[in-house]
């Protein structure tokens, strides 16, 4: 646990702890994000979050372990998405290099 307390205050810069990181973590984030587009408009400003499947927990009733893991997954896939963000952008500079770019 001391480990995750560590890695959270890197990340964050802020002296909270693990625990507060997590419950605080995933709950706002998708009303935020809407809220925040709304705002931007970049999309309508009647639009609404799709209800929450039964099937899945609500954030809160998950275990401190439970949100670490979910949390760390989470940034599993956001690592793999940003690295296969940047090899395609690598195939495509060495298509645009080559002059046979379909992109343009």
């Amino acid at each position: 646990m001391a480990r995750t307390r560590r890695i959270i205050r890197r990340r964050s810069g802020s002296r909270r702890s693990a625990t507060n990181t997590c419950s605080t973590a995933a709950g706002k984030s998708a009303r935020d994000h809407l809220r925040n587009q709304k705002r931007l408009g970049i999309i309508p400003a009647d639009a609404k979050l799709t209800p929450w499947p039964k099937e899945l927990p609500q954030w809160d009733s998950l275990s401190f372990d439970e949100k670490k893991l979910f949390i760390k997954q989470a940034d599993v896939y956001g690592a793999y998405l940003a690295y296969t963000d940047y090899e395609i952008g690598r195939v495509i500079q060495a298509v645009e290099d080559l002059g046979n770019s379909t992109t343009r």
